[in-house]
């Protein structure tokens, strides 16, 4: 019979709560009664938390839907679905889960929002197991550290293909503990999925040593469109190698690199070797917390100033240390006939002055498609601010943190700063 549907399953209402046999059986009964004739391409059942009398209906529901809706089924989300169990009832619901369906292969599964460390990845070890047709996987706030690192690297090559590596193309691991030594780990996974276009590494507590290993993992995937690196401690070393491999993805298009240390020498290079005439398609750049001061801005000014910028829609360089002069450097680089789809643009907490609002003033109002400026805590002075207000119309953004009284003292920064 023919199919005449496939649709995506998750709970009819997003009701937190506690689910024991008789709820599960009631909410999944959509699952149960899968048929050929409707099957289903995505699964989740996240935001629920399952106990373990309720386990073996969820693992019976989901190996008949999925074994039903094949060749069709592609996605399964176990996110969030042992939230305050305790941890012997949670690792043996994942372990249920896992083996009742270890046979079948996902495109995507997600894994986040289970406090799992390496116990729950290896109650999980069945489910990731063999998965050689995965493309999309997602680790995001499970409490992971450097040995639950290891046990994923190593279940999932273990079912790569030796010569061409895995098929992933997303990978996600944000707000984990893996520390360096967790990303040294990892690094092996990243460095065998050549196919990567979209990768999240962020929040993690990697320090120097850990970001330099993941930044030469990056190399070997130069088809990255998607790169977030944020809230790890990149430095030096590690910006020299990031650029390398940021200078071989000409499918770039949005880079994060938000709160990694870079400081005005990591950002040179980043600039310099990784964006210069390079990454020609980036439409969303991240700097922001990376004490950038003036010097760092003229390397930001060159590589946003190229001609090839065409596509930018976001530039964002909030609490950096740009002050006014290293604000007009990034200002004079953003023209009318190149920056033609720049949207937003985050200088907040800089410690621009009279003279970098000046300089915004005129610049701004000659962008085409500019709808937000973000020059919140800044030391503009309020009758700048007035005339920005009135010169763009409703593109300001809140200003309820800028000292409006620091001119004289900003001023003197700056022209020490320029004599320099």
């Amino acid at each position: 019979m023919a199919v005449t549907s496939t649709t995506h399953f998750s709970y009819s209402d997003e009701k937190r709560e506690k689910l024991d046999l008789e709820r599960a059986t009631i909410l999944l009964a959509p699952l149960i009664n899968t048929s050929t004739e409707s099957p289903w391409t995505s699964i989740s059942l996240s935001g629920k938390s399952i106990g373990h009398d309720a386990a073996s209906v969820v693992a019976s529901a989901l190996n008949h839907a999925i074994t039903t809706s094949q060749p069709h089924f592609t996605h399964l989300s176990l996110a969030d679905i042992i939230a305050g169990r305790p941890e012997d009832e949670a690792l043996r619901v994942l372990e249920t889960i896992s083996e009742s369906i270890q046979e079948h292969k996902f495109v995507s599964l997600d894994l986040s929002d289970n406090a799992l460390g390496r116990k729950g990845v290896s109650a999980c070890a069945k489910l990731l197991a063999n998965q050689n047709d995965l493309e999309h996987l997602y680790f995001c706030n499970n409490g992971l550290a450097a040995d639950a690192g290891k046990l994923i690297t190593k279940l999932v090559l273990d079912s790569a293909s030796a010569e061409t590596g895995t098929k992933l193309t997303t990978i996600h691991f944000f707000n984990n503990l893996l520390e360096s030594q967790g990303a040294k780990e990892l690094a092996p996974l990243i460095q065998a999925s050549p196919q990567l276009t979209n990768f999240r590494f962020s929040s993690l507590r990697v320090s120097r040593d850990g970001c330099l290993a993941i930044a030469k993992a990056l190399q070997s995937c130069t088809k990255i469109k998607s790169l977030d690196l944020s809230d790890n401690t990149m430095g030096v070393d590690g910006a020299n190698e990031l650029a390398k491999a940021i200078a071989k993805m000409q499918d770039l298009e949005v880079l994060n690199l938000r709160d990694t240390g870079l400081g005005d020498d990591g950002v040179k290079v980043i600039c310099k070797v990784g964006l210069r005439n390079k990454a020609k398609k980036l439409k969303v750049i991240d700097l922001s917390g990376n004490e950038i001061g003036p010097k760092g801005a003229k390397y930001v000014a060159e590589a946003l100033g190229e001609d090839s910028r065409r596509l930018l829609t976001k530039v964002l360089l909030e609490e950096n240390e740009l002050k006014s002069a290293g604000c007009i450097r990034i200002v004079q680089a953003l023209r009318d006939d190149i920056h033609t789809e720049l949207k937003e643009l985050d200088l907040a907490t800089n410690e621009i002055g009279a003279r970098g609002a000046q300089a915004l003033g005129e610049a701004i109002v000659k962008l085409p498609a500019i709808t937000k400026v973000n020059l919140n805590g800044n030391e503009i002075p309020a009758s700048a601010v007035e005339s920005l207000r009135e010169l763009w119309d409703d593109k300001l953004g809140n200003m309820s943190e800028n000292d409006d009284e620091a001119e004289e003292e900003e001023e003197e920064e700056e022209e020490e700063e320029e004599e320099e």
